[in-house]
């Protein structure tokens, strides 16, 4: 599901691969006249990229808002939520409300899948090596 604020470009990697990797980019735009910004507008300047813990930042609250589509282990949305919490001033508030009902949700669907054999309990990584 791609929404109003993303323009985005996919094709296949290298035509020999069997399996990937896709090649992507994508251009995301917010008109606050239109819809709320994820980031507080004081986050970022206007004509300068965003700096790359506001980049982290909206990389991990969106695997965590579309944590259904990937699987993540728990130790990766432990991970995502701490920058997601580290950096919560950031966000918009009613984004990082979203942020946290969907870490509530993911969190639920990692323990089932655990549970039923789906994940291994023992991933080779922890939270605190991910943070690095």
């Amino acid at each position: 599901l791609f929404t109003h604020r993303i323009l985005h470009w996919g094709s296949r990697g290298n035509p020999n691969a069997t399996c990937g990797p896709r090649i992507a980019i994508s251009f995301v735009y917010s008109d606050a006249s239109f819809e709320k910004p994820y980031l507080k507008t004081t986050t970022v300047e206007n004509d300068a990229p965003p700096p790359f813990r506001i980049r982290l930042l909206l990389v991990c609250s969106q695997l965590l808002i579309y944590h259904q589509r990937f699987n993540l282990p728990k130790v990766c949305i432990l991970a995502c939520y701490d920058v997601c919490t580290k950096h919560k001033d950031d966000l918009d508030p009613t984004y990082r409300q979203k942020v946290s009902v969907e870490f509530v949700k993911a969190m639920r669907e990692a323990s089932r899948r655990v549970s039923t054999g789906g994940d291994r309990i023992d991933q080779p990584q922890s939270v605190a090596t991910m943070k690095g």
